[in-house]
């Protein structure tokens, strides 16, 4: 007789493959889930998927995607190289593919290069690239030794996300003409060493924790006319130059200097740097280091109204007499709803509460009357605290839609 086990599991009791059993794009998609290395050994499982491994919709080569061999700088390249060639011959598309190499992992600069088109030969939708595991933002310059990719990376009739870290970006690398569907970038721990970054389709793009080349002491501009959603976050270098953004609904940056670079910058420009490309942002959030907080003060001379800003976030220098960025929005803002002022320290020149000299150079104006409430985050000081309070009243707001917390 045969158990319970068997009566119920027959086709299981005899040791049949059910998995093959399964449609080959069902065995495409799990396998897809494994690292490389592990995708290509599925091959000698059986004959019918000596060649699946090929079509998967992704390609997954993790941190620690060598684990358990010790692989020869050579024999990763002639393995990497080899699966990626083998996969642009293969017709089934090939959805994302990831290429993150840890710090053990060594091979020449050029072969990132190389790594990036094949993927993109291969017709990878989404592509993620890392040079090698970065896990802080550094904290001296000497430690921002990435290897390069090169002018023309990046070229291909299906891509439309991109994802990099910790690589050296070359000038002309970020050129996006010729990827005309791209429309996410995430930059992570990069070094920019070209001067734009440029992209017609661009809809989101976050650039974090990463260096401009001081070297060049010029400013990245960044055209994207289509994009919706941007964030700088903990950049370090100039503050770019944004062209004009339509398309924008939600920006945060913040943007960091070091003093020292103060002379090098050439403040002789009088183009509007950052707040004609944010005009058209419904929510904003500015965090600006001097002393890139000049850039501020000498785009508040233009008159940039935000007439579609709804929620705003400002910082230390917000309440500056020199830069009276806070009046500014008050005044251009005419649907403004929110505003949250996030101080950490007590600015060197707080706005005077009455007869002010910000408000008499910029003549009368109303404070908008969409606003709802107005929070301020600061430390604990009772005379500070009456200080900004007065301020904005003397903006125009009304004391009941102040929210003062003291952390």
């Amino acid at each position: 007789d045969r158990g319970p086990s068997q009566g119920r599991f027959p086709a299981m009791a005899r040791g049949a493959d059910r998995i093959s059993a399964l449609p080959p794009e069902v065995i495409e998609h799990i396998i897809s889930f494994l690292p490389a290395g592990d995708a290509v050994r599925t091959c000698v499982l059986a004959r019918p998927w000596r060649h699946l491994w090929r079509s998967t919709p992704r390609l997954r080569l993790p941190p620690d995607w060598s684990a358990g061999r010790d692989w020869t700088a050579d024999e990763a390249f002639r393995f990497v190289s080899s699966l990626l060639f083998l996969r642009v011959h293969c017709p089934a598309p090939l959805e994302e593919c990831d290429l993150l190499f840890d710090a053990g992992f060594h091979c020449a600069d050029e072969h990132y290069g190389l790594w990036a088109r094949l993927a993109l030969w291969c017709g990878a939708r989404a592509l993620r690239l890392r040079g090698f595991d970065g896990c802080d933002r550094p904290r001296a310059l000497a430690d921002w030794i990435r290897p390069p990719l090169p002018r023309g990376a990046f070229v291909s009739q299906n891509l439309t996300q991109l994802e990099l870290s910790s690589v050296a970006l070359m000038e002309g690398c970020l050129d996006f003409s010729r990827c005309p569907v791209l429309e996410s970038l995430r930059l992570h721990l990069c070094t920019l060493c070209g001067y734009s970054i440029s992209s017609p389709t661009l809809k989101r793009l976050s650039v974090t924790s990463c260096l401009d080349e001081l070297d060049t002491f010029t400013r990245i501009r960044i055209f994207a006319p289509s994009l919706r959603a941007l964030k700088l976050a903990d950049f370090l270098g100039w503050a770019p130059f944004l062209d004009r953004m339509p398309a924008l609904v939600t920006a945060s940056l913040s943007i960091f200097l070091p003093e020292s670079y103060e002379d090098h910058d050439d403040h002789r420009s009088d183009d509007c740097v950052l707040l004609r490309g944010l005009s058209g942002a419904t929510s904003l959030e500015l965090i600006i280091q001097h002393p890139e907080v000049i850039v501020l003060e000498k785009d508040l001379r233009w008159i940039i109204k935000f007439n579609k800003l709804k929620t705003l976030v400002l910082h230390e220098w917000c309440t500056s007499a020199e830069a009276g960025a806070f009046v500014h929005f008050l005044k251009y803002s005419p649907v403004l709803e929110k505003v949250t002022l996030s101080l950490s320290k007590r600015p060197s020149n707080l706005v005077a509460a009455e007869g002010n000299d910000i408000l008499r150079r910029r003549g009368q104006f109303c404070t908008s009357r969409n606003i709802k409430t107005v929070e301020v985050k600061c430390p604990k000081d009772d005379q500070w605290a009456a200080d900004i309070l007065n301020v904005l009243i003397s903006c125009g707001i009304h004391p009941e839609k102040i929210n003062i917390q003291q952390v």
